[in-house]
């Protein structure tokens, strides 16, 4: 008799393996050491990971990430006549780390224009550190750290300054520069200063400024924590006659497991450098592919080796949601959209040549694309977007989009104006069953619904059954059958 499992026992399971329920021991000055034999028979003793010194970053909004609707920059001021020649940019390509950036705009004109952060207390004598990444796309810009009595002392009147110059290297690439200055007596604050340049027109771009005052702290790193496991995506393969299920543990590090499904026992672990994962495939070579959904790094995970692999960044700007993997080696991925001027794009990558491909812009209007799923019959791929809830298939032996959208039309109802979300997409037999959620009207209809479309008559919807919240169902061929919730 078949035996249904739902997968938050297998993430029980793998807990229990996987994490030891350890005792961590933090000894505060004073207190007498626990001693090993004290302990509770099983308690695991963490060493840590690595200890060190940070060093306090004391600029505000130093990555320019706060945003403002009233033209001014959260953290700085600008000086007088400058507010044409400072902004946000959130531009592809004009930001280093997060969503935005200092834009700063030379205008040619005979005076200077001038950005100051807030001011730092420091004390004379005392070295000062100041770095920040730059992008000069033309021109020149003024990067300083300037000296001053009081806080309030008005900018023009600094005691002390350091200053460089930057200029355009005509590669548009992002360059870390470093100033120094010992505070002079009398001197309690300093300002971190950007300026443009008398009679050059300029374009550049600033981010992840620091300001090292000497304000550090001690640092114990006992590991990754894990406050919460959440699961939501798997896949399913044979390794050597055996059942192996590959699943995903999103926490406050993101985890992939390896579980032998006939034994039920864990057989690997593995960290990845991000929080959470949602974009996880099986190639066609037998290993395991993954997407930061944070960090956008492409990952293979070597089945043989146990061993992560970055192999690319996908496209600035974007998250990635979901990934499928097609027979001939090509993965086929969706995206959020974090840029203002800019929707939910599908990509293709190719893991034996490594070759990225963006197949654009999915709908516009739409920044997700939310679910995918490879009908291997018809040799399609189908995108499941939102906040409108449409469906779009890509053609591969065409190589292009079959039409705008696939109406997802049934018993009288257009379901893309009910419902926000193609939450998930699945395959099978050449059918497609799409689950729809997130009511547009509340009442019109049950809050989750699930479709059947025909792919074999033109995308037709032929059905559909109310309230299923299953994912990723294993193959027909375990002694298990293994449900992802969520």
């Amino acid at each position: 008799m078949k035996k249904v499992l739902l997968v938050c026992w297998v993430l029980m399971l793998f807990c229990s393996l996987a994490f030891p329920m350890p005792s961590l021991l933090a000894q505060s000055a004073g207190e007498p050491a626990v001693l090993e034999d004290e302990l509770p028979a099983g308690t695991t003793i963490l060493e840590p990971v690595q200890t060190g010194t940070l060093h306090a970053n004391m600029l505000e909004n130093a990555g320019f990430e706060v945003p403002s609707s009233d033209g001014t920059i959260p953290g700085w001021m600008i000086g007088e006549g400058g507010d044409k020649s400072f902004g946000l940019s959130s531009a592809e390509g004009t930001f280093m780390e997060g969503k935005r950036s200092l834009r700063i705009s030379g205008s040619g004109g005979e005076q200077a224009s001038w950005l100051y952060s807030k001011p730092v207390r420091v004390t004379s004598g005392q070295l000062i550190k100041a770095s920040g990444h730059f992008q000069v796309r033309q021109g020149k810009l003024h990067y300083a750290i300037q000296a001053y009595s009081s806080a309030d002392q008005a900018p023009e009147l600094f005691a002390k300054q350091s200053i460089q110059t930057l200029e355009s290297d005509g590669h548009n690439e992002w360059l870390q520069s470093e100033l120094s200055m010992t505070v002079p007596e009398g001197a309690e604050y300093i300002r971190v200063v950007l300026g443009t340049v008398p009679g050059e027109s300029a374009e550049a771009y600033v981010d992840q400024m620091n300001v090292d005052a000497g304000v550090s702290f001690d640092m114990t790193d006992w590991g990754p924590p894990i406050e919460t496991v959440v699961n939501s995506r798997a896949v399913f393969t044979q390794e050597n006659g055996r059942n192996i299920m590959y699943m995903n543990l999103n926490g406050s590090s993101a985890h992939l497991a390896k579980i032998d499904l006939d034994s039920l026992t864990l057989l690997d672990q593995v960290v990845l450098p991000d929080t959470l994962i949602r974009a996880l495939a099986l190639g066609a070579d037998g290993n395991v592919y993954i997407v930061g959904y944070s960090s956008g790094k492409l990952m293979k995970y070597d089945v043989q080796s146990s061993t992560v692999e970055v192999l690319t960044n996908i496209m600035a700007g974007h998250n990635a949601f979901d990934m499928v993997a097609t027979p001939d080696g090509k993965l086929y991925g969706g995206t959020y959209s974090r840029l203002e001027d800019d929707f939910g794009r599908a990509f293709e990558y190719d893991i034996y040549t490594g070759k990225f491909t963006d197949l654009g812009v999915v709908r516009n209007g739409m920044k997700y694309i939310h679910s995918i799923a490879y009908d291997e019959v018809h040799d399609a791929v189908y995108f499941g977007l939102a906040t409108d809830a449409y469906i779009r298939k890509y053609d591969r032996k065409q190589g292009q989009w079959s039409g705008e959208f696939i109406p997802l039309l049934y018993d009288g109802k257009n379901f893309t104006d009910l419902y926000k979300y193609t939450f998930d997409l699945d395959a099978i037999d050449g059918l497609v069953y799409a689950r729809l959620s997130q009511l547009k009207i509340p009442g019109a209809g049950t809050s989750v619904v699930d479709l059947v479309l025909d792919s074999a008559s033109n995308d037709e919807v032929i059905g559909t059954f109310p309230n299923n919240q299953a994912r990723e169902v294993s193959p027909s061929r375990f002694n298990i059958t293994l449900i992802t919730m969520g």
